[in-house]
């Protein structure tokens, strides 16, 4: 996580399709969704589980990709699923244009959690890492969920 993504950006942009900034983040949130768009890639959100956000859907309506993280320290693998996450994933689907974005879930995920989650898609690097045959995992992982909304 970078609190000035402004920096990052002219650096990654040819690398994704997508690039997600944090909402905590410092830079003005309008210059950094200008800078990716004038880079021909969709910006999306980085919400914390461990935050309450006031207004969820006003902080969510420019972005067509949301990223939800549900670990209590960015940047660390292995760390366990906040179980705080399921009430802002509750939130984030109860919303009235749920249709408009796509929701990811990152930090924490294992093959148990994920057919219980209601989302888009999921990031999972430890559960696939710390399996016996990483490949294998991935293809069990893509098969556990599909949410429709």
């Amino acid at each position: 996580m970078s609190k000035f993504p402004l920096k990052w950006i002219e650096k990654i942009y040819k690398y994704s399709d997508i690039i997600y900034f944090h909402y905590e983040s410092l830079d003005n949130q309008k210059k950094v969704i200008d800078l990716i768009h004038k880079n021909n890639v969709r910006p999306g959100i980085v919400l914390h589980s461990k935050y309450k956000y006031n207004n969820i859907e006003e902080k969510v309506h420019n972005f067509s990709e949301i990223l939800l993280l549900c670990i209590e320290e960015p940047g660390y693998s292995g760390q366990n699923f906040m179980e705080e996450a399921n009430a802002l994933i509750r939130r984030l689907n109860q919303i009235k244009k749920r249709i408009r974005f796509q929701v990811c879930i990152d930090g924490g995920i294992t093959s148990d959690l994920i057919p219980n989650l209601k989302c888009d898609k999921v990031v999972s690097g430890s559960d696939i890492l710390k399996s016996s045959s990483p490949k294998k995992q991935i293809m069990r992982l893509q098969t556990l969920s599909r949410y429709e909304k």
